[in-house]
C-alpha cells in the first residue's frame, strides 16, 4: 500500500524563492467579536506591505467564560470578521479553535499568520500542485489522500461548517465514478512525547474514546445520508498509529484509500 506525496515542480531556468512568515495577534474585549480602529490599522498596515503575500491564515480563540457551544461560535466570528476585513484578492484560511481551558485575557484573541514571499531569482515556470478531484481521479488502489480542510470541532466528531465543501467534493467524485469503493481513516493527535499510539482520543459529545474512529464515521455518515451505498465504503479509525512528523494539523486529518475503481 502507498502513500501518494504531490510535490510543486519548478521548469524553465533555475529559480529560487524565499519565504518569511509573521504572525500579528489581535485582542478582543470580553464576549467581543467586532473590530476596533486599531484592530482595522494593523490589517492595513499587513496588506500595504510590497511584498506579495502568499497565504494567510487567521486563527481564533476564546478564554474559558461562558460554555463551550458559545466560545466555540465566538472564536470562529473573530476569525470570520477579521477575514472579511482584507481585500478580496487574498485567499485567507480562517479557523475558530473554541475556547481555551484558561480565563486569561490573552486568549482573548486571534492570530493573523502572513506567509510572504521575498525573494525571487530569474523567471520560472511553475506546475500548480493537484486538487483534491484531480488527486483523487489519479489515484490508483491502495493509495491514500488526505482530505485536506477536512475540520472538525476540538475534541467531538462534529464536522464543520466549512469544510462541508470538502465533504462535498468527496460526494461528487463518489457520484461521478460509481464503481469507486474507499476506505476513510480517522487519524488524531498526539501521543506520548511523540511516540505513536493506538490509545484514542475521547469524544467529548459521547465520552466514548473513540475520537479517530467516530470522525470517520462522520465522514461516512455524510456520504450514507447523500446517497452513496454503505456497500461503497469502510471506516476506520487509527488513532496516533501513524504520525507524519510534522505539526499536530497535520496528524489531525481523515484520510481516504482508494480500495477499487
Amino acid at each position: 500500500m502507498k502513500k501518494v506525496t504531490f510535490f510543486l515542480f519548478l521548469f524553465g531556468n533555475i529559480c529560487f524563492a524565499q519565504q518569511k512568515i509573521d504572525t500579528v495577534s489581535l485582542y478582543f474585549e470580553n464576549d467581543v467579536s467586532a473590530l476596533t480602529t486599531a484592530h482595522l490599522q494593523k490589517i492595513d498596515s499587513i496588506q500595504s506591505d510590497t511584498l506579495p503575500i502568499i497565504s494567510l491564515k487567521i486563527n481564533g480563540y476564546a478564554n474559558s467564560f461562558a460554555s463551550f457551544e458559545y466560545n466555540q461560535k465566538l472564536s470562529d466570528k473573530r476569525a470570520t470578521n477579521i477575514a472579511e476585513a482584507f481585500s478580496d484578492s487574498i485567499n485567507v484560511q480562517t479557523i475558530g479553535f473554541g475556547e481555551i481551558d484558561d480565563p486569561s485575557a490573552a486568549y482573548r484573541r486571534a492570530d493573523i499568520i502572513v506567509t510572504r514571499q521575498f525573494h525571487t531569482i530569474t523567471k520560472k515556470e511553475v506546475v500548480p500542485e493537484p486538487t483534491l478531484e484531480n488527486e483523487m481521479k489519479t489515484a490508483v488502489s491502495g493509495e491514500k489522500i488526505t482530505l485536506q480542510g477536512m475540520q472538525f470541532y476540538p475534541g467531538v466528531d462534529i464536522i464543520r461548517e466549512s469544510s462541508i465543501p470538502v465533504a462535498k467534493k468527496l460526494f461528487f467524485f463518489l457520484t461521478e465514478n460509481p464503481s469507486v469503493k474507499i476506505k476513510i481513516s480517522g487519524h488524531v493527535c498526539c501521543g506520548r512525547l511523540g511516540i505513536p499510539s493506538s490509545i484514542d482520543g475521547m469524544n467529548n459529545r459521547t465520552r466514548v474514546q473513540n475520537l479517530s474512529e467516530a470522525r470517520a464515521a462522520a465522514v461516512y455518515n455524510y456520504l450514507v445520508e447523500k446517497g452513496i451505498s454503505k456497500d461503497r465504503m469502510q471506516y476506520e479509525g487509527l488513532a496516533f498509529l501513524f504520525p507524519l512528523g510534522k505539526t499536530d494539523d497535520d496528524d489531525r486529518r481523515v484520510e481516504i484509500e482508494i480500495l477499487s475503481k
